[in-house]
């Protein structure tokens, strides 16, 4: 399939194989930013378009397209697979990736200095996310399902204007783009996650786990802006 330089990083990540893993690759916003052109979204970064199509091509080969299934199953499958799977995940893991700063920091090693900024960065990703997700399995979710369910038996749909200012939709995705930025900082933090020379496996295994839950953030944040709230705002409008 010829890559459309006009879509969106949003709809290619989500229907294209090997988007996801080129965008991951080139750090191509598609997540917070998914409603920008390839081209314009490739403009912002600075990178040439003819080479991020080329790394589409090339991953295409190996990378199946993962979330074009969630395009057409029922909303209240795809909130059941983010909870389960991305929500499980992100709260497991950045409650495992804080013990491991802290007992790194407590075994006297001086050799990495950034051990102080990545426990204060990750302490404010965790109390970021785990409220957003919260709110999300409180409030928007059951709406989403609710929703749906309406629109399927013809009954009348709620309705709280999912684009509205200051409402649970609008809420989540600014909470996205502030979770975003403070992975950046980890990824500065921690010069783009190469592994330190003569690191340790504890070390090692924290930069390729930071590695690991960006990848991951930037998917399930992709599935909720790109795919599930874009969904829902289409179905409110009837």
């Amino acid at each position: 399939m010829p890559v459309d330089q006009a879509a969106s990083v949003g709809e290619l990540a989500t229907s294209l194989p090997g988007a996801l893993r080129a965008f991951d690759d080139l750090r191509i916003d598609y997540c917070c930013s998914g409603t920008r052109s390839l081209a314009d979204a490739c403009r912002a970064e600075g990178v040439a378009v003819g080479d991020v199509v080329a790394r589409i091509e090339q991953a295409a080969e190996v990378a199946p397209v993962v979330d074009a299934v969630w395009l057409f199953r029922p909303l209240a499958a795809l909130v059941a697979h983010i909870v389960s799977h991305y929500h499980a995940f992100t709260r497991k893991e950045l409650a495992r990736l804080r013990s491991l700063v802290a007992e790194l920091q407590e075994s006297g090693d001086t050799r990495w200095p950034e051990l102080r900024k990545l426990a204060t960065l990750l302490a404010e990703l965790e109390n970021e996310m785990i409220p957003h997700m919260v709110k999300e399995e409180r409030i928007l979710f059951p709406y989403v399902i609710e929703l749906e369910a309406r629109a399927r038996s013809g009954n009348p749909r709620p309705h709280i204007d999912l684009q509205a200012n200051e409402n649970p939709l609008r809420v989540m995705m600014q909470e996205h783009r502030h979770a975003d930025g403070t992975l950046r900082q980890i990824r500065r933090a921690c010069a783009d996650f190469v592994t330190p020379e003569g690191a340790t496996p504890a070390i090692a295994d924290l930069y390729d786990s930071l590695e690991r839950l960006e990848r991951t953030l930037h998917h399930h944040v992709h599935l909720e802006s790109n795919v599930l709230f874009r969904r829902a705002i289409e179905l409110e409008r009837g």
